[in-house]
């Protein structure tokens, strides 16, 4: 018998999925096992690379699939992790003709890597986690979820693998690809006793989630600042924004106003870990958040600082998150930590950038702080009309102000090193190592948990 459950646990993840990330309230785990932890299975170190494992299940109600599980686990313990050729959803059948073999390809997440001993959950389709698993799927619809393996752990008793519960297996729900025989069968006809332990996770809270920007300029990754835009439907909604380095989520405020020169956009902060404050927002095209928790990237990654933003009616049932990531930590002059606002101005417009550049505009950040950067901010601080969006370039105080001025101008130069020499990040928030601070973070004294935007502007 199938077995499904709406249910609440910590998942220990890797690779393309989000750490420690807990199902909610309105997230269905669909599972055909029986297993509550790694003691109640049996991994099967028993493929070769190019062989594939597919559990059948059965969605028991219509919504989204957002997510997949894999209990991954060796004999012994504590091997090192292995990535796998790809894990797919496919297209069940409601025919039985078509078992063993999957149908059509819905989604494919590449070179997933998992770790020994823990259920390991994915959540995006690729590595570096900028396009969520987002499947649609009808009540009753039947799913295969298929595992490849890339390497061979056969006869390799240490080694980790796929595992299966210990109490039968059933027919027609568990399934085997032989690379070598290029051959689909029920995995019960093949001596396994037991059903695979992958699972999938369905979204039924109904809410749409936000949308990512991906025009300039509120596309371009920033230092204290995210964007994104609501959808159509967000109407009495509020937006909940997670750090995943620090695991620290809150939801934002209803916008403030803003000057002429900004109207039509909505300006946020980050207020509350409790309460939801609802808003219509569907008249705005664009949401900036800011607040002491939002942060330039803290290593030396292609992206910046990762959030993740989802949308909600009620504070319990939430959408499938979107990422959204500040601006990475430079790597040319690599003494210097952060205040990488822009790359080089372009008059002609440069369409080799992501976001394109239009012509007569500062170009995205580019991973390096030069006079550019100084030039940028000291732009915006005296209203030249070639300036950066102030989102680019309120860098100060910590619980950020929306305008730039003087000590936002000394901010960079001090990143930059004119002043008092590469200045660290200044500030405490993110409370959690990171290689941008100093080894001593300042106190967090202007921004209280949760990190409340001090002396907001009307």
């Amino acid at each position: 018998m199938r077995r499904n459950a709406v249910v609440c646990g910590i998942i220990v993840v890797s690779a393309l999925a989000l750490f420690c990330r807990t199902t909610h309230a309105c997230e269905v785990v669909v599972k055909n096992d029986s297993a509550t932890d790694g003691s109640g299975a049996t991994p099967c170190p028993c493929f070769l690379a190019g062989d594939s494992v597919a559990a059948w299940l059965t969605a028991p109600v219509a919504g989204e699939l957002v997510a997949v599980q894999v209990l991954w686990k060796s004999q012994v313990g504590g091997a090192t992790d292995r990535s796998v050729d790809a894990i797919r959803v496919h297209n069940g059948s409601t025919d039985p003709e078509s078992f063993p073999e999957p149908q059509d390809v819905l989604a494919t997440i590449t070179f997933a890597r998992l770790s020994d001993g823990m259920f390991n959950e994915f959540r995006y389709l690729d590595q570096a986690q900028t396009t969520p698993l987002r499947v649609p799927v009808s009540q009753g619809q039947a799913l295969a979820i298929e595992l490849q393996f890339l390497s061979s752990n056969s006869g390799q008793a240490s080694a980790p693998s796929v595992s299966y519960d210990n109490d039968g297996c059933q027919t027609g729900a568990n399934s085997i690809f032989s690379i070598s025989q290029q051959l689909w069968t029920d995995a019960c006809s093949q001596g396994v006793t037991g059903d695979w332990v992958i699972r999938a996770i369905i979204n039924v809270s109904g809410v749409n989630p936000p949308q990512q920007l991906d025009t300039y300029p509120h596309g371009v990754s920033k230092q204290r600042y995210i964007s994104f835009a609501p959808d159509t439907s967000h109407v009495n909604h509020a937006f909940r924004v997670r750090d995943v380095g620090s695991g620290q989520a809150y939801f934002i405020s209803t916008p403030r106003t803003l000057p002429a020169s900004v109207l039509g956009q909505g300006l946020t902060f980050l207020v509350s870990d409790v309460n939801p404050p609802l808003f219509d927002w569907t008249s705005l095209p664009q949401i900036h958040v800011g607040g002491c928790l939002i942060a330039p990237g803290d290593v030396d990654a292609a992206l910046g600082r990762r959030y993740e933003v989802e949308a909600t009616s009620d504070g319990v049932c939430f959408s499938p998150a979107i990422p959204v990531f500040t601006a990475a930590r430079p790597t040319l002059f690599n003494a210097r930590l952060w205040g990488d606002l822009v790359g080089p101005f372009s008059v002609a417009g440069n369409g080799s950038t992501t976001p394109p550049t239009p012509p007569g505009s500062w170009t995205p950040p580019d991973r390096s702080i030069s006079g550019f950067d100084v030039f940028a901010v000291y732009q915006a601080a005296t209203s030249f009309a070639t300036a950066p969006h102030f989102t680019w370039t309120d860098v100060n105080p910590e619980p950020t102000d929306r305008v730039t001025i003087g000590p936002d101008v000394l901010r960079i130069v001090n990143a930059f090193g004119v002043g008092s020499g590469k200045e660290f990040y200044p500030y405490a928030y993110p409370q959690v190592p990171t290689t941008i601070h100093a080894p001593t973070p300042p106190s967090p004294a202007l921004c209280p948990t949760p990190p409340l935007m001090a002396a907001l502007l009307p």
